[in-house]
């Protein structure tokens, strides 16, 4: 069982867009950002489902690598000793 604290925190996930796993005695599924949900917390138990971060990448001929929050970011920041401009990296989540 959540806390209230805990229960906040899946709603307002969820408010924000953000993916819910719903379990139940017959399994559990995961819910798309957007979806409408009932809450019935003395049934079902809901999680948070952690989304993979991403970044973008710019790799030098030095060795040095600068990270940006979005490729557009990482295209404008790039100069000419880039040897590789925007790779974008993407965590895995186990």
């Amino acid at each position: 069982m959540k806390t209230l604290q805990e229960k906040i925190a899946v709603m307002q996930h969820a408010a924000n867009g953000g993916k819910v796993r719903i379990t139940d005695r017959k399994g559990s599924v995961v819910v798309d950002k957007g979806a409408t949900l009932n809450w019935n917390w003395e049934c079902v138990d809901y999680d948070i489902v952690e989304e993979p971060k991403r970044v973008w990448v710019n790799e030098y001929a030095d060795g040095g690598r600068c990270a940006y929050n979005t490729a557009e970011m990482a295209k404008r920041a790039a100069n000419k000793q880039a040897l590789r401009i925007a790779v974008e990296y993407v965590e895995v989540i186990k």
